[in-house]
């Protein structure tokens, strides 16, 4: 079915976080410490909500940038949207909680 694509989807437990902030300040105050405690488990339950929302309005694809990408494909495949998955992938000593090279290519 044809429908809008939202390139950029922002997961739904982050809104209402930096409207008040420059991007820099939001990134390190909300950002970053969410990707710190993410847990496996966490995406799935809070992107279903995202990709159900993005369905009523008439978004049938989304571009989405996360840990955890597994949990994010089960919602999308739930809701019946379609995903574009581009895990978080860094391998520098500041950023040790994002995936692994290896881990996103298996």
């Amino acid at each position: 079915m044809p429908g809008l694509i939202n390139a950029h989807a922002i997961p739904a437990f982050l809104r209402g976080t930096a409207e008040h902030l420059p991007v820099w300040d939001w990134l390190t105050l909300h950002i970053n410490p969410m990707h710190r405690v993410l847990q496996p488990h966490r995406p799935k339950r809070r992107q279903w909500l995202c990709y159900a929302e993005s369905v009523l309005g008439g978004t049938t694809t989304v571009v989405d940038m996360w840990r955890f990408m597994e949990g994010s494909a089960k919602a999308a495949e739930e809701v019946g949207n379609r995903l574009v998955a581009v895990p978080y992938v860094g391998e520098h000593p500041e950023y040790n909680y994002f995936d692994t090279l290896e881990r996103t290519r298996r």
